[in-house]
């Protein structure tokens, strides 16, 4: 399970949006935004073991209070850097999170959304902590060029892909993320809620290796879909062959104790 994303640079205390981001051979343009929902997140007051906040809570009803996932079984992070002695202080090295959720549709598409920590330049040091809001769509082996849309949990993107004029390849890389040094500014970001798998261990929201039903979307859609042009075959039901979901995905966050 890959839950490490992209890196993620900005300087100083900049408030950094990236609308999308295109590698360099992605025939990529983006027709429409998701519409998130705006009751924000909130943040908790920073640790100052690890020079993080202690949690990040969410406004459902009963709130989810997280703080930073670092169970050996239930959360998923890069381990502590041997000789780093901060980074073995905090129990992790570059990337860890409050709060993931990851899906995917076969080889065809694929998503991501979290509130993630990070450190300016990947350098695991105190003073150099970030966090971000992101969401990041990836699609492959699209069958032929044209509008793809894509619905998830927060909103809906849209996408106009044309073959790349290098190898024809028939792909979109997106991202969507919020964050910096300021840890208030991922409260900003796509992610508004977190989703929650509906049958959780206790104290934590779900598995991150271990796909599930969810709860928790602001816009009620508990899942992720693909929707292709018209006449084009995803392997969706016999009467709508170009439209592809799933319910399911691997949920990761763990109650601030």
């Amino acid at each position: 399970m890959d839950l490490i994303g992209k890196n993620h640079k900005s300087k100083g205390n900049v408030m950094k949006t990236k609308t999308a981001k295109f590698m360099v051979f992605l025939p990529l343009f983006v027709l429409g935004f998701a519409l998130t929902a705006h009751a924000q997140l909130t943040v908790g007051p920073l640790n100052p073991a690890t020079g993080f906040p202690q949690w990040y809570q969410d406004p459902t009803a009963p709130a989810a209070q997280l703080e930073i996932c670092l169970d050996q079984v239930l959360c998923e992070f890069t381990p502590p850097i041997q000789g780093n002695r901060f980074s073995q202080r905090i129990g992790f090295g570059k990337r860890a999170f409050f709060w993931n959720a990851q899906a995917n549709i076969g080889q065809r598409a694929e998503m991501e959304m979290g509130i993630q920590t990070l450190f300016t330049g990947g350098v695991v040091r105190n003073g150099n902590q970030r966090v971000r809001n992101f969401i990041r769509i990836d699609l492959r082996n699209l069958p032929r060029q044209g509008t793809y849309r894509v619905v998830h949990p927060f909103g809906t993107e849209t996408f106009n892909v044309v073959p790349d004029p290098v190898n024809g390849n028939l792909e979109v890389n997106f991202v969507r993320d919020v964050g910096g040094r300021n840890f208030s500014s991922a409260l900003n970001g796509p992610v508004t809620r977190f989703l929650r798998s509906v049958n959780p261990p206790a104290g934590f929201l779900g598995n991150a290796s271990v796909f599930t039903r969810v709860t928790g979307s602001p816009t009620n859609r508990n899942f992720f879909r693909l929707i292709g042009p018209a006449g084009v075959n995803l392997g969706g039901p016999p009467t709508q062959r170009n439209v592809v979901t799933t319910n399911q995905f691997k949920i990761m966050g763990q109650v601030f104790q």
